[in-house]
């Protein structure tokens, strides 16, 4: 994950958490700890801290430091019990967005540590697309968009208030749609999707065939 500035970028390496100059400049490490592994290291967009996931407790949990290294990790959650994985900062840096094994997805408040799922995938692909994998945040921190699988095994894009603590539908389960993200503005929502329906027939079976069904839409 990058800084703030694209100047450094946080990585793991080995199971450890190294802060890197993307040119010149001193190299920080994090963490040095041999007993456990360190993932997922993501930069806060203030440039404060550097938060990561860690199994140093037995279970997976987010810690937060600080980019140099110079402070004790603080354990943000508590009561894991499965992978945890990909981690997104609020661009207020006031929360985290993480998914994990059981395909919930989960919010967290880094100064209180205070976690809620706020939604959770009852269907999969068995193969690459479990859970909800795809979030993205809304400039001014309010909404979180996501895609999830349905019993069509069609995935559909969704948006949760943080103000309200609910659920919106964006797209039916008709369609695949995934990969949502805000304009920079906040005013639109863009995403992927296979809704371009432009059949070609098939010339040995008469089957009718659909290419190029992926593109962006708003």
């Amino acid at each position: 994950g990058l800084n703030p500035d694209g100047s450094r970028v946080v990585m793991d390496v080995r199971g450890e958490i190294v802060n890197l100059p993307a040119e010149e400049g001193v190299i920080y490490q994090l963490t040095n700890s041999s007993a456990s592994r360190e993932k997922n290291p993501v930069w806060a967009p203030d440039g404060k801290l550097v938060a990561f996931f860690s199994d140093k407790s037995g279970e997976e949990e987010l810690y937060v430091t600080d980019p140099k290294g110079n402070g004790n990790w603080h354990q943000v959650t508590k009561n894991g019990s499965m992978f945890r994985t990909n981690p997104v900062w609020s661009p207020d840096s006031k929360f985290i967005v993480f998914h994990d094994k059981s395909m919930q997805l989960t919010l967290v408040d880094i100064s209180s540590g205070k976690t809620s799922v706020i939604a959770k995938g009852d269907y999969d692909d068995a193969w690459e697309r479990w859970g909800i994998q795809d979030y993205s945040w809304s400039p001014d921190s309010r909404w979180v968009a996501y895609s999830k699988m349905e019993q069509s095994m069609y995935e559909s894009i969704f948006l949760y208030s943080l103000e309200n603590q609910k659920t919106y539908r964006v797209t039916s389960n008709m369609t695949e749609d995934w990969s949502p993200s805000f304009s920079k503005d906040g005013k639109y929502l863009y995403f992927l999707s296979n809704r371009t329906f432009n059949p070609v027939m098939g010339f040995v079976d008469q089957n009718h065939i659909f290419l190029e069904m992926g593109k962006s839409y708003i």
